[in-house]
């Protein structure tokens, strides 16, 4: 793995879980971990001002808030994964199979390198590292998706609940489908937030969103 790599993979991951609270499931982090990663990246680029390396202090800054927060490694090895307590192999399974996430990156729209999906790289990866060929189409082919009002439109029983600093809302279902369907877009919320243990740093979009999430599932048990 890349130094640019290993950098990217971490930004990527606090954007996802920027929980209100502090987590060590994936690797140890503090409360809301991009805007603490913001505010190093700042102190240490600020403070190497004048520096010909000025740029790399900041983002060296950053990403210490993910791989080394607590100070639990001596010096980064990008050579390995540093995925902490998070074993990732069954997902990447699932990823080479039948539920492919494409990825790719402009950096005239984000704050990441240019990066090109490219599927027959991807099937090679699979194949050689897993064994498995991509099924891409498979997802939006059994569930449906691609036009969410069409396909859902006579679906009933399904929430579908996104959170705005989750970066993957951006391929939830975010308006309304059918009248059987609820539609949850929560403001302050990372990914899966709602699924997790109520803490108390919650923010009350999301104590909203799980009583309504709640109330909507009692309901349909009722029907039964």
């Amino acid at each position: 793995m890349s130094l640019s790599g290993t950098l990217d993979g971490s930004f990527g991951t606090m954007a996802m879980v920027d929980y209100p609270y502090p987590t060590s499931f994936i690797e140890p982090m503090p409360a809301w971990p991009i805007s603490v990663a913001c505010s190093e990246a700042k102190k240490a680029s600020d403070a190497a001002t004048g520096d010909k390396y000025q740029a790399l202090h900041g983002i060296s800054a950053a990403g210490t808030v993910y791989y080394n927060y607590a100070g639990q490694l001596d010096c980064l090895d990008v050579s390995v994964d540093q995925g902490g307590g998070l074993d990732a192999s069954g997902w990447n399974i699932q990823a080479c199979n039948e539920m492919v996430m494409p990825f790719a990156s402009n950096s005239s729209t984000s704050m990441f390198p240019p990066s090109e999906w490219d599927e027959d790289a991807n099937t090679a990866f699979c194949q050689a590292e897993y064994d498995e060929t991509p099924q891409y189409n498979w997802a939006l082919d059994y569930f449906g998706g691609r036009v969410p009002k069409r396909d859902f439109a006579k679906a009933s029983n399904i929430i579908f609940s996104n959170g705005s600093l989750d970066p993957w809302h951006a391929g939830g279902v975010l308006e309304q489908v059918s009248p059987d369907v609820v539609i949850l877009f929560i403001e302050d919320s990372a990914h899966h937030l709602d699924l997790r243990l109520p803490n108390e740093a919650d923010p009350q979009t999301l104590v909203d969103a799980r009583k309504v999430e709640t109330e909507t599932i009692a309901a349909w048990i009722d029907q039964y």
